[in-house]
């Protein structure tokens, strides 16, 4: 049996879908901002135990972004399909992310700055319609578009918060704006 998340409990329904995707096109930008001035030291600090360092966070973002576009495509262009299962702690370790260098976290920021801006200009071109098709996510179940528009939005605020608070930790505290006032989980 398939489960679905389109009746879970915690959603962003709440809010404007045009709001869902000005959030989703800044974060690039708000990811930016909350590492700049940190050092390839505070990077890569691993602040807790069994959790990745900034760096990994990074990159992590970078390959779930291509994961997400090629989720929001599958979803247009072909009802319940099945998406893409990719397991992130393996990837991180496996392409070790914690051992690129500052050049590769450049790329890797320019690559989710470039996706990001792609798959919004494709989602701001959707219809009504479209944002009710649905595909199967590998570990959520069935979702419509728009359930997938709120993951990848909340995806890198939750990211952008685990930042924040890594920076808590040494010394460089820095205050973003929320925009996004609820996570998903």
């Amino acid at each position: 049996m398939i489960k679905t998340a389109l009746s879970r409990k915690n959603t962003l329904e709440e809010f404007d879908t045009n709001f869902l995707i000005d959030v989703y096109a800044k974060g690039p930008a708000r990811v930016k901002e909350a590492i700049n001035g940190l050092n390839c030291d505070e990077l890569c600090v691993f602040p807790f135990q069994d959790k990745w360092s900034i760096k990994e966070i990074v990159f992590h973002l970078t390959e779930s972004e291509l994961f997400g576009s090629i989720r929001f495509r599958q979803t247009i262009t072909k009802a319940d399909s099945e998406f893409p299962y990719y397991d992130q702690d393996i990837w991180t370790k496996r392409l070790k992310y914690q051992q690129r260098g500052m050049y590769e976290l450049e790329d890797a920021l320019d690559i989710f700055t470039l996706l990001r801006k792609t798959n919004t200009r494709l989602l701001n071109s959707l219809d009504e319609e479209q944002w009710l098709q649905t595909g199967i996510h590998p570990e959520k179940g069935i979702m419509n578009l728009r359930q997938l528009l709120e993951l990848y939005a909340d995806h890198s605020e939750r990211h952008i918060d685990q930042i924040l608070a890594r920076r808590r930790l040494f010394g460089r505290t820095l205050e973003l704006p929320e925009i996004l006032p609820k996570r998903l989980y």
